[in-house]
């Protein structure tokens, strides 16, 4: 049910441009780490982009609660970003900074540019 709401709402172009920013962001600020630590890692992956369409989805929902499914869904989607950085931060081959950085990237370029992405 959701799905067909943010399929419709969404702008294909724009969620793609969204997405490949916030892959980009969260790579780049696991660099910005690494070097500002000094911890040096591999990593590979698409997993900051997800968080960051996760964030975009958070602050669309904050936006539009009266219009979906209210503070019910807002919480279970929450919750669910929590759970996901909660799993990733026990694991030492999860890279949590790119995972926060992709998720704080979508929530600004959502929330700086939201009548862009929405019809």
């Amino acid at each position: 049910m959701q799905g067909r709401w943010w399929s419709r709402h969404w702008v294909t172009s724009l969620f793609l441009i969204l997405y490949l920013l916030c892959g980009i962001s969260g790579n780049g600020i696991t660099i910005q780490y690494e070097i500002w630590t000094g911890n040096n890692w591999s990593s590979i992956g698409a997993s900051g982009a997800v968080f960051g369409v996760l964030g975009a989805m958070l602050i669309l929902l904050i936006d539009r609660r009266k219009q979906l499914a209210g503070a019910i869904l807002l919480r279970r989607w929450g919750l669910m970003i929590l759970f996901s950085l909660m799993i990733g931060a026990s694991s030492k081959e999860v890279n949590n900074v790119a995972h926060i950085g992709g998720l704080l990237s979508g929530m600004l370029m959502t929330w700086i540019s939201s009548s862009d992405f929405c019809q």
